[in-house]
């Protein structure tokens, strides 16, 4: 589930592959759709609160749903193991998916291809997340990284690691970028 703050939108996917999108504070339903038969594992709102951005763990696939028009803008084959997490940038104009491949994955919303592949983590990606700049991903792995890719020069530019081996599998970044904290079990 996902909350779009400036709309009081909130979407919700489920394990049966349907989704609810729902206006805030009184949860009214706005739609309801069955997308896939199989479990809705993310799920993402671009910054306008138009486009929705779906993520099936099982079938590894990235789907974006525009819904006042009720059309599918996107449907790709994201990852060959199942998509854990994606997020889209501040301006919308491109997706991060991380997989149980251990892959990183950055998106072109408007030709729906993928124009990078991170290859740095030896474990699934269990949370992405855009700098408010948009200039670079931070991603959280249970290989117990939290890795910093820069999309200007397309490079792993910072890893974080603990001191004793753990899991990460959240991630959140503040405001300014500054402070990044990733979650463990």
């Amino acid at each position: 589930a996902t909350l779009h703050k400036k709309s009081n939108l909130l979407v919700v996917g489920f394990t049966s592959g349907i989704f609810g999108l729902y206006e805030l504070p009184g949860c009214a339903n706005i739609h309801t759709l069955s997308i896939s038969a199989s479990k809705i594992s993310t799920v993402s709102i671009n910054a306008s609160g138009e486009w929705l951005a779906f993520g099936s763990e099982k079938l590894g696939q990235l789907l974006v749903w525009e819904w006042q028009s009720e059309t599918y803008v996107l449907k790709q084959q994201g990852h060959s193991h199942g998509m854990q997490t994606i997020d889209y940038s501040p301006n919308g104009a491109q997706l991060v998916s991380g997989g149980s491949d251990g892959k990183v994955k950055v998106w072109n919303t408007a030709t729906g291809l993928c124009f990078i592949t991170f290859l740095d983590h030896t474990a699934s990606v269990s949370a992405v997340r855009f700098l408010a700049s948009g200039n670079a991903v931070v991603s959280a792995s249970l290989d117990g990284s939290v890795r910093a890719f820069d999309l200007v020069r397309y490079r792993n530019f910072r890893t974080l690691t603990t001191p004793k081996p753990t899991q990460f599998l959240s991630l959140a970044l503040d405001p300014s970028d500054e402070i990044c904290c990733a979650g463990t079990q």
